[in-house]
């Protein structure tokens, strides 16, 4: 589950190029870059979600239905996040 600029072909994964993350694994993944532990590995159904908080600039993923413990700000907003 992640984010990605529209130049990200939706082929791709995200977290892996410019302009895109990811949380998967339990981490965090922006442009190649391990973050680190995010929140909990998620499992065969669990459901897992995304949102960006656009008047405080911050990105976050939901695992069933609670926000993750921390935020983190996006690669570059401006980048049009899709």
């Amino acid at each position: 589950m992640g984010f990605c600029g529209e130049h990200i072909l939706l082929t791709s994964q995200p977290g892996l190029y410019l302009y895109s993350s990811t949380y998967s694994s339990g981490g965090l993944h922006q442009e190649s870059c391990n973050f680190g532990e995010y929140g909990p590995k998620y499992t065969v159904g669990d459901v897992v979600g995304c949102g960006i908080d656009w008047e405080a600039e911050v990105c976050f993923f939901t695992l069933n239905g609670q926000k993750l413990r921390k935020l983190f700000q996006p690669l570059r907003l401006k980048s049009r996040l899709i």
